[in-house]
């Protein structure tokens, strides 16, 4: 896989941002790659007017002169693969990444490493063809907006049958494990049955995407699952982030480890999902509503899975046992008021410190929105500043916590 990411970023890397001739020279290289697998590729191409980027703000799409040439958006070529099953009247699978890089840097892991693993798995399946229908959609225009998967899903009629699974991969660094963060709503028995088919090391939480959710991300999974309702994985990784979007994300920096994770997880899930076993739960109507299922991994040697409502009973028992020493008769002072003012301080402590290191990030925010670099969407300043905040904020909340306690701990020493 390493070779096929040298071939198809070129040597030395070049940036293969859309509508460049970097990006289409990439492609053709790509192009090339499948066709000698004994694969067909087949090229959509569509147009995205400037006034249907919602991603992009106005002003910030002016800044890019090689998508808007002449007032008018190029075309956008995105890249469909389709292995043929054996069983025609199953709903078939989607696999998915984007084929451009940011225009800053070549992309190596952001997202030429997700790409290559498609690739590996287009010559798994091109000597032992699978049951369900395989499609692998090579998308473009994601770094200006998610527009491949958009002008994707806007086609009527789509260019394949509706999927009954969609494997979602993008990066954001170049090396860790390739981490399953994100299911979409109703996800219920598909999650549940779909979690065995992770490759070891099994890294995935439910928590995960509710951080992602909070930064200023997308993936073409919003579209997938969000826009079009197809149920699904999305994987990344987050291990080298410092090369993300930066000239610095080049083949050699790309983990090895982590280009096998991709593979492999894509091997064993498409295994899985290929499987007669898998038909009953796979085929089941998108829009039968399901319980959400809420799921972590144990140091990713297997993943803990169950419904909404027994981690909820199972979050609240814990926390009662943690608070029911502290509430416990005060032997000293023979008073159980003394262990409740002790949670109320601390608390307050804590909820202080929160919110001081809000405030500072806020208004740090508000600062960075006057400079240069904030009519970008990203800029290779983006990573040092998120970073230069984040510090700022924990080293304000930790001097408010400081300063909070000992004031608590002279006024009120019996209860600290």
């Amino acid at each position: 896989m390493r070779r096929a990411m040298d071939e198809f970023l070129g040597q030395p890397a070049q940036v293969h941002s859309t509508g460049t001739p970097g990006a289409m020279a990439a492609l053709e290289r790509l192009e090339s790659m499948i066709d000698s697998l004994g694969h067909t590729t087949q090229r959509i191409e569509t147009t995205w007017p400037d006034d249907a980027i919602t991603w992009y703000d106005t002003h910030r799409s002016a800044w890019v002169p090689d998508l808007w040439a002449d007032g008018q958006a190029h075309r956008l070529v995105n890249l469909l693969v389709s292995v043929q099953g054996s069983e025609a009247d199953l709903a078939p699978l989607w696999v998915a990444s984007h084929h451009d890089s940011c225009r800053f840097g070549p992309g190596a892991g952001d997202a030429a490493m997700p790409c290559m693993a498609m690739v590996e798995m287009l010559r798994v399946l091109a000597q032992s063809p699978p049951r369900r229908t395989v499609h692998f959609w090579f998308t473009d225009g994601e770094e200006y907006g998610l527009l491949g998967a958009k002008s994707i899903a806007r086609l009527d009629p789509l260019p394949t049958a509706r999927p009954a699974f969609v494997i979602n991969m993008d990066a954001r660094g170049n090396r860790g494990p390739a981490v399953m963060f994100e299911t979409g709503p109703n996800n219920g028995i598909r999650t549940r049955e779909a979690l065995d088919g992770l490759a070891f090391p099994q890294v995935t939480s439910s928590l995960a995407v509710t951080v992602y959710r909070m930064l200023p991300n997308a993936t073409d999974f919003d579209v997938w699952n969000g826009e079009m309702g197809i149920p699904g994985f999305n994987f990344a990784l987050i291990g080298g982030a410092n090369h993300y979007h930066q000239p610095s994300d080049t083949p050699e920096r790309v983990s090895d480890r982590t280009l096998q994770h991709y593979g492999n997880h894509l091997h064993s899930l498409i295994e899985l999902l290929d499987a007669p076993e898998s038909d009953t739960w796979l085929e089941m109507e998108s829009k039968q509503a399901q319980p959400d299922t809420v799921f972590f991994d144990v140091l990713g040697l297997g993943v803990v899975c169950g419904s909404e409502r027994t981690f909820w009973i199972g979050s609240g028992v814990s926390i009662f046992l943690c608070v029911l020493p502290i509430l416990k008769w005060n032997r000293r002072t023979r008073s159980r008021s003394a262990g409740v003012l002790r949670i109320v301080y601390r608390w307050s402590c804590f909820g202080m410190s929160v919110m001081s290191a809000i405030v500072f990030g806020l208004a740090f925010q508000w600062v960075l929105s006057w400079a240069p670099q904030a009519s970008q969407k990203y800029s290779p300043y983006d990573q040092e500043l998120g970073l230069l905040s984040f510090l700022a904020g924990l080293l304000l909340s930790m001097l408010v916590a400081r300063s909070l306690s000992a004031k608590l701990l002279h006024g009120h020493g019996t209860l600290m």
